[in-house]
């Protein structure tokens, strides 16, 4: 992962059945249709991180699964460290994931924004590297 993350909405508060946004109503975490939950989970939610390859570089999305792996930390850990400790605890967490190594898989998407198409990019799966395995791997792929 690149050093250059944006931490705005890092997290937000989720159904843990659907996994979709909850909005807080007096008092209350509600799904869209009104219902009212009543064990919400606060989900990660990196809107945008840059990663980069020998190809190059390109701004990806990081939703809960994805964005607990890359940055060790879930995220009602991260709200509590927020709410304890202030923002400066979550600006280590990710200062700890720059320039870290990981295997991903990433889906990208046109999408027309402002009536311009723009692609936009979501990790589906990340691992991180396993250098033995991959040292075999590319000793194998030599050979050949």
């Amino acid at each position: 992962m690149s050093s250059t993350t944006k931490k705005e909405n890092t997290f937000y508060v989720a159904d843990p059945e659907t996994n979709k946004k909850l909005n807080e109503v007096d008092g209350q975490w509600t799904r869209a249709d009104g219902t009212v939950c009543n064990e919400p989970k606060v989900r990660l939610l990196v809107n945008s991180i840059k990663v980069a390859d020998q190809s190059g570089e390109e701004w990806v999305t990081a939703f809960n699964d994805q964005a607990e792996i890359l940055l060790n930390c879930k995220g009602d850990e991260m709200k509590e460290l927020l709410d304890t400790q202030g923002q400066e605890a979550v600006d280590e967490i990710f200062m700890k994931a720059q320039n870290s190594q990981f295997f991903m898989t990433l889906k990208c998407r046109e999408e027309m924004y402002q009536d311009a198409p723009r692609k936009k990019m979501t990790i589906i799966r990340v691992a991180e590297v396993d250098y033995q395995q991959f040292a075999e791997y590319q000793l194998k792929e030599f050979l050949e």
